[in-house]
């Protein structure tokens, strides 16, 4: 697993174990690993290394002050080529801040979830990367708590430190940077971390490239040898730190507790669809009976009107009614007085 601040040159150095020859990248503004990438390829090992007596030893060994089962390179076998399993994750604190967030601590969990989604339940090395080209600050100091907070102590012993851009340095300066790193108290802290020893890389040189420079050799020479160095760290018999019983459970855990809640969510927010579906309905329902309502208590209205205009006509026919019965009456009486008159 490949881990650091961004620009660090994670990806490069996936890139170099994959092939020494490869050239560094132009300088992009943007980053350019946004999440964690698995990947598996074979490495080319040739069974004998070739030997330049002239060229600077890269391969002290700057883990301990003495390494006594160091071995000579130049005539090692390699029995077969070597497969790797590389994890790439995006750089911490790729926003310029300081302060450690939630997003970083979410690129080593995301970058473990990878490897559980792999089926992969252990890792045999952590590489934490920092970059020749700015040197170790406090921003580097956060990032490997980080990974020590998130992972754990015990994965000291399969951690190692890669210091990137390092492909025009020579013997005598990389001597001085791990002087360096050993009188800087923020570093002696941390130093047992990298249990697996301290390494340099890097690769060809754009510029060197682009002009065919003669540096060119002296870089791919220095690069070959930090590569066989690199791959001799992988194929050490290391017990692998297991994943599965502490960090993927959690992970997967995490995972299937985000994706149930997740889940509820995408649940509940189809209920809330629902709900305003059926009451966007009863709305309109509401709107047509009260239309409706609205219809039929102007027709009772109109039909009010009718009846009270009826009443009136009623009201006035027996008005006349009473009239001509009242003046029926009279004409009767009028007619029996004067037939009573005439006898």
């Amino acid at each position: 697993m490949l881990v650091g601040r961004t620009r660090t040159g994670k990806s490069t150095i996936k890139s170099m174990l994959a092939n020494p020859m490869v050239v560094a990248e132009e300088d992009k503004l943007m980053v350019g690993t946004k999440y964690p990438q698995f990947e598996t390829f074979h490495v080319a090992v040739r069974k004998k290394i070739p030997t330049d007596e002239s060229s600077e030893d890269v391969f002290e060994d700057y883990s301990s002050e003495d390494d006594s089962s160091e071995e000579d390179l130049s005539t090692t076998e390699s029995p077969e080529d070597l497969v790797l399993n590389i994890i790439d994750t995006p750089g911490l604190f790729e926003r310029g801040t300081d302060e450690i967030t939630p997003r970083d601590n979410d690129i080593i969990m995301r970058a473990i979830d990878v490897y559980a989604n792999q089926e992969i339940t252990k890792v045999h090395v952590i590489c934490f990367c920092v970059a020749m080209t700015v040197g170790i600050n406090e921003l580097d100091i956060q990032a490997l708590k980080l990974l020590l907070k998130t992972m754990g102590d015990k994965i000291a012993s399969n951690s190692c430190l890669i210091i990137t851009h390092c492909e025009s340095k020579d013997k005598k300066q990389r001597k001085s940077i791990i002087s360096q790193l050993k009188e800087d108290k923020e570093f002696e802290l941390i130093r047992p971390f990298f249990k697996m020893g301290i390494f340099f890389s890097g690769v060809l040189n754009r510029d060197d490239y682009k002009w065919g420079s003669e540096n060119l050799i002296g870089q791919y020479l220095t690069v070959s040898k930090y590569r066989t160095k690199l791959i001799k760290m992988f194929r050490k018999t290391v017990k692998p730190f297991p994943l599965i019983d502490t960090l993927i459970s959690d992970s997967k855990r995490a995972c299937d507790n985000q994706k149930s809640t997740a889940l509820e969510l995408e649940q509940m927010e189809m209920k809330i669809r629902h709900a305003n579906e059926d009451l966007k309905h009863i709305k309109h329902r509401l709107q047509e009976k009260e239309k409706e309502l609205n219809e039929t208590q102007s027709k009772l209205e109109n039909t009010q009107k009718e009846l009270r205009k009826k009443d009136a006509d009623l009201e006035e026919l027996h008005t006349l009614f009473l009239f001509y019965y009242i003046l029926f009456s009279l004409a009767e009486k009028l007619m029996t007085m004067r037939s009573y008159h005439y006898k």
